[in-house]
């Protein structure tokens, strides 16, 4: 068995191990500095039309800066991954939509910090042109911080706009405290 089929193993039994909620490694948490280094780099150098500072907020309730943690999502099937906790499947999508800095991702790809950044700003960065094309206007940042959170369609159930306002205070708490 080469490196990358142990690897792969050992992932999906963390995987397994981890069924009931968002996990991660202990100690392996990014310092806040420098992931505003790493969104002020991917908002620079992949022409993405995203606020770095919102970025750095989102990977700190998301995360908590940890780009190892892990959260299944069994009634969609799939996982939130990573920094930013991308679903592969979305991640996957931004890629199918052109967002090809780094190749198509896999699990074990948006454990690195720099690629779930990318693909979670590739999101936003996605959010804002479909709220463009589909309402005529800028999206506010509550919708975006939303959005990333229930979907562009957040607003069309109670469950999601629950779910997405307790997302919003959450970012609006870690924005004050990282300014």
């Amino acid at each position: 068995m080469n490196i990358q089929a142990v690897a792969a193993v050992g992932f999906a039994g963390l995987a397994l191990a981890m069924w009931d909620g968002l996990r991660s490694v202990p100690g392996l948490k990014q310092l806040p500095a420098t992931v505003r280094q790493i969104a002020e780099t991917t908002a620079a150098n992949y022409g993405l039309a995203v606020n770095p500072t919102m970025l750095v907020a989102m990977a700190s309730i998301e995360s908590g800066f940890n780009p190892y943690a892990f959260r299944l999502e069994p009634q969609i099937g799939d996982a939130s991954v990573g920094l930013m906790q991308t679903l592969l499947g979305t991640a996957r999508d931004m890629f199918d939509k052109g967002y090809r800095a780094f190749n198509r991702p896999d699990y074990a790809d948006l454990t690195k910090a720099e690629v779930s950044m990318y693909f979670g700003a590739a999101y936003v960065d996605w959010l804002q042109k479909w709220h463009r094309s589909n309402r005529g206007s800028n999206p506010t940042e509550e919708w975006l911080v939303r959005a990333y959170n229930g979907g562009p369609g957040w607003q069309k159930s109670a469950k999601a706009v629950s779910m997405t306002a307790n997302h919003w205070a959450k970012y609006q708490q870690a924005k004050r405290r990282l300014a």
